[in-house]
């Protein structure tokens, strides 16, 4: 059986791979986590797949090593006028047009605001221990990236256009 998933879950939540060392008396001991944002399997003519070494981090100790990583995606859009997501809209970290896309229209600025608790300051927090309050926190950060993301793609959807520059 596969898991269904929406494709808001997709761009709100990285994948998180939990990496643990084996003990054969003892519980298994976390060497850390790795963390893979999905957006780039997302859009109609990006690659189904991503491949790789990627870092295992533990909040407390940094990078802890690296593990090769294989994750395939099987994306079906569909037209739907009430759609959450912004499959498709690209995110340039640039501040001019990247070689070899070229503009046809600039339609304007885009702006969104989204907040949160921070964990640190919840009452659970005085009873986890800080690995689990950092790991929280940095859940809670990657969320908010995507999320964000998500909705800002949104409004480039509705303006009519297909990417974001800056």
């Amino acid at each position: 059986m596969s898991p269904v998933v929406d494709d808001e879950d997709l761009q709100d939540e990285p994948l998180q791979l939990r990496v643990l060392d084996y003990d054969t008396y003892s519980a298994h001991d976390a060497i850390g986590k790795v963390y893979i944002n999905l957006n780039p399997l997302l859009s109609k003519d990006s690659a189904s797949s991503i491949c790789g070494w990627f870092p295992i981090y533990d909040t407390m100790h940094g990078i802890r090593g690296e593990i090769n990583v294989i994750v395939k995606l099987e994306l079906f859009t569909d037209v739907n006028r009430y759609r959450q997501s912004s499959c498709g809209v690209q995110f340039f970290g640039s501040t001019c047009v990247p070689y070899g896309y070229r503009a046809q229209a600039i339609y304007g600025f885009v702006e969104e605001l989204v907040v949160n608790d921070d964990p640190e300051y919840q009452w659970i927090d005085k009873i986890r221990t800080p690995r689990a309050s950092n790991e929280t926190r940095q859940r809670l950060f990657s969320t908010l990236s995507g999320e964000l993301q998500r909705r800002i793609g949104l409004k480039v959807l509705e303006m009519g256009g297909n990417a974001i520059i800056g």
